[in-house]
């Protein structure tokens, strides 16, 4: 495995990260192999494939990544060397990784397969929210910048981060996987989250939901003004 996170070819970089996601412990369980790494060399593993030269790696590095924080690491373990992991995935230089002009990974990805990028994300951020906290500053904008949706009302803007263009469809799956990632965040630290910005990051989700609901009523010709206007809360099943 370690050969073949090496080779020039990225379809064998491909490889072990494929098996690592199919079996997360394979390389930290000794009872599996008669051999067995330390987590600090399974995390530079994870490392240099959530920095590879190709997207396909890149993904399937970070779906490994989720398999190896849940089932592959020990409590102390994953305190360690989960937080540099999560890092790793949305910023440029990571304090636990001492290599320059790293790329960006999940925030430059192709728009088209972003979603792939953020599924794993949602398990990690629900079962081990304090692995993001290094990272709030970088991925909380990010991940809303996801949610943004389009402006398609004349006179309201629904967030302050420009909407991605993509197909409607398209767009939705990739948000989804944005919200349940700050969903998640948000339920296991409510304190955090309040705080955030001076407290707006609640106004944030709640703001980019509603104006994706208008988006929604848009794309089916209805007008959205009477739905924004209502003051009964059960009006079009808002209840």
């Amino acid at each position: 495995m370690l050969r073949l996170s090496a080779s020039p070819r990225p379809f064998h970089r491909f490889s072990p990260f494929q098996i690592l996601d199919a079996a997360p412990a394979l390389l930290t369980e000794a009872s599996l192999t008669g051999h067995s790494m330390t987590a600090h060399k399974v995390a530079e593993l994870l490392l240099g494939g959530i920095h590879d030269p190709s997207i396909d790696v890149r993904i399937e590095a970070l779906k490994a990544t989720r398999g190896v924080l849940h089932e592959g690491m020990m409590a102390e373990e994953r305190a360690a060397f989960g937080p540099g992991l999560i890092e790793a995935a949305f910023e440029v230089r990571c304090s636990h990784v001492p290599i320059a002009n790293l790329p960006q990974v999940i925030p430059t990805l192709p728009l088209a397969v972003l979603e792939y990028a953020l599924e794993p994300m949602i398990d990690i951020a629900s079962s081990f929210p304090d692995l993001f906290r290094t990272s709030l500053a970088v991925c909380v904008p990010f991940l809303l910048s996801c949610v943004a949706p389009p402006n398609t009302l004349s006179g309201y803007s629904f967030s302050r981060y420009p909407h991605r263009e993509m197909e409607w469809t398209s767009w939705c799956d990739m948000a989804n996987m944005a919200f349940e990632v700050l969903y998640s965040l948000v339920i296991a630290d409510p304190g955090t989250a309040s705080q955030w910005e001076g407290g707006r990051l609640i106004a944030h989700i709640v703001s980019a939901l509603v104006g994706r609901q208008v988006a929604a009523f848009a794309a089916e010709g209805e007008n959205c003004q009477d739905w924004l206007d209502a003051e009964d809360v059960s009006y079009r099943g808002l209840s």
